[in-house]
């Protein structure tokens, strides 16, 4: 599993034939550096696990505020995650968009939460 979800992170992270991705990826490096207390697999579970939880989508400033990110970096998760179909954006009729969760994004949360049971820690006693 531990596999899958690396390949993944590469088709995301990775995609050579993707200049927008390599731009958001180089934008985000130097802010996920000072977000030491989460890496950025962990930003990218939360953010998809809050549109998830949340029927009927999540309005950016909404998950923004969810997540605790400031607005920029926020941003550019969000099109990161959109850009490779984790999320789609949802206007259904409303005068704010909102984003809901793909398949392939409920596939990451899925693997994610595998690799997290797999590596915690077993208590013998």
């Amino acid at each position: 599993m531990i596999n899958e979800l690396l390949r993944f992170s590469n088709c995301i992270f990775n995609d050579h034939n993707n200049v927008n991705a390599q731009v958001i990826w180089i934008r985000l490096m130097p802010r996920m550096i000072r977000q030491s207390h989460r890496d950025y697999y962990e930003i990218i579970n939360q953010i998809l696990q809050n549109v998830y939880t949340k029927a009927g989508g999540c309005r950016p400033s909404e998950l923004a505020y969810r997540c605790e990110l400031p607005w920029q970096l926020f941003r550019s998760y969000l099109d990161l995650l959109v850009s490779h179909n984790l999320l789609l954006i949802s206007s259904n009729n409303r005068p704010n968009q909102h984003y809901e969760i793909t398949p392939k994004g409920e596939r990451f949360l899925q693997l994610f939460a595998e690799i997290k049971d797999d590596l915690r820690p077993v208590n013998t006693v």
